[in-house]
């Protein structure tokens, strides 16, 4: 169990959001991942006296996006920031884009043209994502059944196992038994 952090509660997916009243009115802070990072993260905001304007530049991404006229389109993500928009009833994605800025861009140019989804296929090159751990899993596996044992590929159709013909029968189950374990039941 952690010491709790003042001016800190958590959140339902267990992160630590920072609120403070701050000349009498609730003023939230930002939301942060781990307690380590909250605490850091408080520390820096009481050594300047919560005026997030002085904060260094290591914690400006647990402060939240300001909503303004483009800001509103964007979600930031642990990848970059995200762009979505609601037309007519059905929410659009319209990419992930590495900063802030290019986002921003792109929402401009998106407005310009009347939120076009043609025009969005020839504006958005989707960012290079680091693999994430399922793949990787996923990728070993499909390596692992690569793998030859005796001659024949494992997975594949040439392995008898997965083959249409009927085993041979050799014997009673007694006998295959007594001839794998050495004994006489």
């Amino acid at each position: 169990m952690s010491i709790p952090i003042k001016h800190c509660s958590i959140n339902k997916q267990g992160k630590y959001e920072v609120r403070k009243s701050v000349n009498g009115e609730l003023t939230y802070f930002g939301v942060v991942d781990n307690y380590y990072d909250a605490q850091r993260f408080v520390d820096a905001l009481k050594s300047i006296n919560w005026d997030v304007n002085l904060l260094p530049e290591e914690f400006k991404k647990y402060l939240p996006l300001k909503r303004g006229h483009e800001l509103r389109y964007i979600t930031r993500l642990n990848t970059g920031y995200r762009v979505t928009k609601n037309l007519n009833g059905k929410t659009y994605f319209f990419g992930i884009w590495p900063t802030e800025e290019e986002a921003k861009e792109a929402i401009s140019k998106l407005i310009e043209h009347d939120w076009s989804i043609t025009y969005f296929k020839q504006l958005y090159k989707p960012i290079k994502m680091k693999r994430t751990k399922k793949k990787k899993i996923k990728q070993r596996k499909k390596n692992q059944r690569k793998k030859e044992v005796n001659g024949v590929k494992v997975g594949s159709l040439s392995n008898p196992i997965y083959s249409n013909e009927k085993p041979t029968n050799t014997g009673s189950i007694e006998s295959t038994y007594n001839k794998k374990y050495g004994g006489n039941n």
